[in-house]
């Protein structure tokens, strides 16, 4: 499953899923999609799909990327069904004003998907950050303290942060990324103050990466 997928099945990688045969699912006639509004910035233009048979719910997110940009949709009403697939003679209109997200996940979000080329590395740092974060009773059952944290080194622009935002969305993890110049400071003890109220933040948002 890709994260457009895991979205909107409200699941994570590692989750277990149950797959049941549906019979009988209609074609799509007609389905009505509105974007997001923090997706399109004041710009109408219309949304096509290139791929048909693809199922779809009502309530669904997708991304119609186009140039160096994306934007996002929000199936409102499929005809004749709830669920339906999208065929070949599927019409899609767009009507109305931009939804506002609320509480609508971002499909923009950097996932694990983003990755790539690490793969040994990332299934490392999944085991020292993610396993603990989701499955803690796994290592109170054996009687094993998880690691407190993790220490990515390498050169500027590598992916280090990208990593780190990565496991944050795909586990829930609040995000908190510090700079050096937010901590350090010429006067006696601010550093320490400043570094103190980071994790204080972190620990009232908790979990947190």
């Amino acid at each position: 499953m890709n994260k457009i997928v895991r979205s909107n099945l409200r699941v994570r990688l590692g989750d277990v899923v149950s797959v049941h045969l549906c019979a009988d699912i209609p074609y799509a006639s007609r389905i009505h999609i509105l974007p997001i509004d923090d997706t399109v910035e004041g710009l109408l233009f219309a949304a096509y799909l290139s791929d048909c048979y693809r199922p779809i719910w009502k309530g669904d997110l997708f991304q119609v990327r186009g140039g160096m940009r994306s934007v996002e949709f929000k199936v409102m009403e499929t005809d004749p069904a709830e669920y339906c697939v999208v065929a070949a003679g599927t019409e899609f209109f767009c009507e109305g004003e931009p939804v506002r997200r609320e509480d609508e996940d971002r499909l923009d979000e950097v996932s694990y998907d983003d990755v790539g080329g690490i793969r040994k590395q990332m299934t490392q740092i999944r085991e020292l950050v993610e396993l603990p974060l989701r499955h803690p009773q796994l290592f109170k059952s054996i009687g094993v303290k998880p690691p407190k944290g993790i220490l990515l080194y390498c050169a500027p622009g590598s992916g280090k942060t990208l990593i780190a935002r990565a496991v944050a969305n795909e586990t829930g993890a609040f995000f908190f990324c510090i700079n050096g110049p937010e901590i350090m400071s010429k006067m006696a003890g601010e550093s320490d103050s400043n570094l103190r109220k980071a994790f204080e933040e972190a620990e009232k948002n908790a979990p947190s990466i």
